[in-house]
């Protein structure tokens, strides 16, 4: 039998979404790549079925698994991996049940496998391929690049000239007891200097050492003070870049993706160099916005981990830094955008130090910047046509498809509030929706508890998904719960009585434990504070291994499950109606 390929992919153009997709391959599906197909390529996506003789449909997928070659590789190796399971003759029984249920049926075990088979050799694969790192316009107004080892290549030259400048003064020292002449090394680098100040960096280099030196002025030369020794690395990395830097190609195309898309941009650094090395690179105009060393030092901004100069780039490209994504390669960087409060905190590993990065508050790591993706499609509210003024299109629709409602609560069927419990609905929606369910299906999703929600409308015979859909209900009553969600309520338990102890201090802060989340509401804290208040949430959420997640004036910790109210709106749609003839009709804040 011929080897099993991908033919062709094709997008499905009736998801608004844009993230369905039809994979075919270059012969008719065996039994078992039936059964295997979906059950494996489930675990990495929040849907997979068998659609045809010779294909399936893969839902919530993103479209760089088609496009990107090294994630295509990716998707090619684990549809290889199903046929090795199809030809060993493994039957996998089980219902689409998303992926949580499905990964934990697949960590208990096929139930009668003929041969031996070992689940975590399966769950290593798919844990490989993993999605990209998303920037979504909705959530994020600017992106702010570190130069040395994010923009440039520039890291390792910094590193070289700090060794060549620290063995030299290493090896002239005096012998002493009290002191460590060992050679600088590439983990002396990470620790003490990599994105620090120059001056900085010297000193915890030294003190880390047992060596203690007068700071002295900047303009000093020589050896015997902390400037001399900053002085002498600046003119070493000088000469090497003279010759030029490289640049790297997978952050510009990155920069030029987020331009597209109207996500801002900006360059940092710690260093008084940053706009020689740009030139050198060719990429002095790839940046309008650059705040480095020069400008540190005029404004009297600390380095780095002190997130000020952070601050200061996301105030030049009108960001606020809840709303800004840090990429860095440095642990002081990280530990900067941890402590400032950024939305997002992206490592960049290109030596093998992601665990250190994570460990110092990145939220997660990328061995290179193509491994980050921009979302494109979504628009805007006001760019979508308003319903009553394409009424014509609508019912033209409606007349060939079953029509169902679903709606979100706070900021839809309830204004937006500074307290949440005092969240009512409208006036008339109650009557509105009863009258709409004697029409067609209709769903509440929000990310309220399933309980709360229920009371706060109050109408039967309806959909209602709580807990961003981790548990639901149907209009004839019956529960459902994502299990695998289940398991985490313990440790939200614990995280919730952290944040409430660690935030009790700042004023505003309320902290909201919910069932399935902790939801940090912020709305009322003096902006001044709110990094303190998101960069708490996002040590604990990383900690306790919970998914961070952000919307309006607000931080949330989940179980880290994809699964969300799109997925659930999904599954709600396939329960009342398989066959795919639902016309879906959502009404939601952004």
């Amino acid at each position: 039998m011929a080897t099993l390929k991908i033919n062709g992919v094709t997008q499905d153009t009736t998801d608004p979404t844009g993230q369905t997709f039809v994979v075919r391959f270059n012969r008719t599906l065996t039994h078992n790549e039936r059964e295997a197909l979906p059950t494996i390529l489930s675990m990495r996506f929040a849907e997979t079925e068998v659609t045809g003789a010779d294909s399936v449909t893969i839902r919530r997928a993103h479209a760089a698994f088609f496009t990107e070659p090294e994630l295509r590789k990716k998707l090619k190796a684990l549809i290889a991996e199903a046929v090795s399971l199809a030809k060993q003759h493994l039957s996998l029984q089980h219902k689409a049940e998303g992926q949580a249920s499905v990964t934990r049926r697949m960590a208990e075990g096929p139930r009668s496998p003929p041969r031996r088979f070992q689940a975590s050799r399966l769950r290593a694969q798919c844990e490989s391929m993993k999605l990209p790192v998303t920037v979504d316009p909705r959530y994020h107004d600017a992106v702010l690049f570190d130069l040395d080892g994010a923009v440039t290549d520039t890291a390792s030259v910094h590193d070289a000239a700090w060794k060549t400048m620290f063995d030299k003064f290493l090896a002239h020292r005096p012998a002493s007891a009290q002191e460590n002449h060992c050679p600088f090394s590439s983990d002396d680098y990470r620790r003490f200097v990599d994105g620090k100040p120059r001056y900085d960096g010297v000193a915890d280099f030294l003190a880390s050492r047992g060596i203690e030196l007068p700071r002295g002025e900047p303009s000093d030369r020589g050896d015997d003070t902390v400037c001399g020794l900053g002085n002498r690395k600046q003119e070493l990395l000088l000469q090497l870049v003279a010759d030029g830097v490289p640049a790297s190609e997978p952050t510009v195309a990155l920069v030029r993706k987020l331009r597209a898309a109207g996500v801002g941009t900006a360059i940092y650094s710690s260093s008084r160099n940053c706009e020689r090395v740009l030139k050198a690179a060719g990429l002095a105009d790839l940046f309008s916005v650059r705040v480095d060393g020069v400008v540190a030092d005029e404004l009297g901004l600390p380095g780095k981990p002190d997130p000020a100069v952070l601050y200061e780039a996301a105030r030049r490209v009108g960001a606020r830094a809840e709303r800004s994504v840090v990429v860095e390669d440095a642990e002081a960087g990280v530990a900067a955008g941890r402590s400032g409060g950024f939305a997002l905190v992206i490592g960049v590993d290109r030596t093998g130090h992601g665990a250190d990065l994570l460990r110092h508050g990145a939220d997660v790591v990328v061995g290179d910047l193509d491994e980050v993706a921009v979302a494109t499609g979504d628009k805007r509210m006001s760019a979508i046509a308003n319903a009553l003024q394409s009424y014509g299109r609508v019912i033209g629709l409606v007349g060939v498809r079953r029509l169902m409602v679903a709606l979100d609560y706070d900021g839809t069927l309830s204004p937006i509030v500074s307290d949440p419990g005092a969240a009512r609905l409208v006036d008339g929606a109650a009557e509105a929706l009863k009258h709409l369910a004697e029409q067609c299906p209709v769903a509440i999703l929000s990310g309220r508890d399933l309980a709360d929600i229920r009371d706060r409308v109050g109408v039967p015979g309806i959909w209602y998904a709580g807990s961003h859909g981790f548990e639901l209900v149907g209009p004839d009553g019956q529960y459902q719960q994502n299990d695998a969600a289940a398991a985490a309520v313990p440790v939200l338990q614990r995280a919730a009585a952290e944040l409430t102890e660690a935030l009790a201090h700042i004023a505003g802060v309320r902290v909201e434990h919910k069932r399935f989340a902790v939801a940090v509401h912020y709305r009322q804290v003096a902006p001044q504070r709110i990094g303190e208040v998101v960069a708490s949430a996002h040590r604990i959420g990383q900690r306790e291994k919970l998914r961070v997640t952000s919307g309006r004036k607000v931080v949330e910790l989940r179980p880290d499950i994809d699964w969300d109210k799109g997925t659930t709106l999904a599954w709600i749609r396939d329960q009342i109606d398989g066959q795919g003839n639902l016309l879906p009709c959502t009404s939601a804040t952004t």
